[in-house]
């Protein structure tokens, strides 16, 4: 089996997008507490909380108690996530600090009043009534979402400036040949994206063509410079700067799924 993700983008004109927005924010809020406990701990030289101590500590907050239960659970469990790896660094990095450009930082919070935090629903807390009609819908919301899946494992809506991506997580077959070892051959490029063949007799190979992709960077990165130098001196980053990104990203990720379905042998223009 192998997990692919559908992708829907929630802009701030959507009819869910201030919905979602306040869920993103009492998932911030939540998060932020969570960070505040470990960094107690660390700072008093004690060992972080898992995941199980912090919903001890936190279950009866506010933030906590809007949420579903499961939506809570793993905000928890991405902090525990965080500071792990965050321990994992520092181990690495006493081994060997050439390795890194400067030393791990403890994690710090979200920002209080523009931070969001990632929503994840797993297939406990999607209503499976829903799902039959051909309808994602997310427990203790009214948000609805078309889709074709019948089985789904998560739904994870992600924060972007201006915008959430909903994320669902799904499970396809592998395909597998009974008549032997089969293989692709691909070989990545600019102009053409990738060049595939077979060791399949009847296979023809295929040309994807990558130009599209290259003038989409070439674009983005011209006028990313032009915005950049009209910025303050200070400044690094503007809201125009990451919606152009936001936007760039999607064109990349919308050629490549296409690139990726792609099953003619003409070369896809």
């Amino acid at each position: 089996m192998m997990k692919l993700v559908q992708k829907h983008l929630i802009k701030f004109n959507h009819k869910n997008y201030s919905v979602i927005d306040k869920l993103g924010f009492l998932s911030k809020n939540l998060y932020n507490c969570a960070v505040y406990l470990n960094r107690q701990v660390f700072f008093s030289h004690q060992p972080f909380l898992t995941m199980t101590e912090l919903h001890h500590a936190l279950k009866m907050s506010p933030d906590y108690q809007v949420l579903p239960a499961k939506v809570s659970q793993l905000a928890l469990k991405q902090v525990e996530k965080t500071f792990k790896s965050y321990q994992k660094a520092k181990e690495q990095y006493k081994k060997s600090p050439d390795k890194f450009t400067g030393e791990p930082k403890l994690p710090r919070y979200k920002d209080k009043e523009k931070g969001r935090n990632v929503l994840t629903y797993n297939y406990q807390a999607i209503s499976k009534k829903a799902l039959k009609q051909g309808l994602i819908k997310l427990s203790g919301t009214n948000l609805e979402f078309k889709t074709n899946l019948k089985e789904v494992l998560e739904v994870r809506i992600i924060p972007k400036l201006g915008a959430y991506c909903l994320e669902i997580v799904y499970e396809q077959p592998s395909s597998s040949s009974q008549e032997g070892e089969r293989y692709a051959f691909i070989d990545l490029g600019l102009n053409n994206l990738a060049a595939v063949t077979s060791n399949i007799p009847e296979f023809q190979p295929t040309l994807v063509c990558g130009k599209a992709l290259k003038s989409c960077n070439q674009k983005y990165n011209k006028t990313l410079a032009k915005l950049k130098s009209e910025l303050p001196s200070l400044q690094k980053t503007s809201k125009r700067i990451q919606g152009l990104t936001l936007k760039r990203n999607c064109q990349v990720d919308y050629y490549l799924h296409t690139a990726s379905k792609y099953g003619s042998t003409e070369p896809v223009m």
